[in-house]
């Protein structure tokens, strides 16, 4: 059941949120996202996921202490199965249920990392998961290569290609 669905317009490019009155299935939600426009330009051309970048992910955040941020994230950040099982991770302690599969997902980690600082010291913990070891062993030189080849993250080809065989 969802609340709202995460989307970008393809001609302006604005992110923004889809939202239902009442939680609706998943199904339900892509009717509407297929019958939905942008509040900005009113285009019907878009897309699921927000594909943030850096610059807007920080301007869109609020909160100040850990549990705010963490609630603000989840309603208005650009969540993913693996970056949701970081959140369940360290904060409760359990098993990441996901790992990213590609370049997106890891992107949307790194924006959540971003957003909650104090948890990058703890990314190498995840090394003793299988699913996640290269990321925790590597979880730094990770992220200096994605921010050197594209500061906001949002489509770095060179890296998204080498990353996208690594998780393949």
């Amino acid at each position: 059941m969802l609340k709202s669905l995460p989307c970008r317009c393809l001609d302006c490019d604005q992110p923004f949120k889809l939202h239902f009155a009442e939680p609706i299935p998943a199904n339900d939600a892509l009717v509407k996202l297929l019958n939905g426009h942008c509040p900005l330009c009113d285009s019907q051309r878009i897309e699921m996921g927000m594909n943030l970048g850096l610059t807007e992910d920080r301007a869109m955040r609020r909160g100040v202490t850990l549990d705010q941020r963490i609630a603000d994230w989840i309603n208005n950040g650009d969540v993913g199965l693996a970056s949701r099982a970081i959140v369940d991770y360290m904060t409760l302690g359990e098993e990441p249920a996901h790992a990213p599969k590609g370049y997106e997902s890891l992107r949307r980690v790194a924006l959540l990392i971003d957003r909650i600082p104090e948890w990058a010291d703890r990314m190498g913990e995840l090394a003793r998961f299988p699913a996640w070891r290269l990321i925790g062993e590597e979880w730094k030189t990770l992220i200096e290569n994605i921010t050197s080849l594209d500061r906001e993250m949002r489509d770095p080809p060179e890296l998204k290609e080498a990353l996208d065989q690594i998780f393949a």
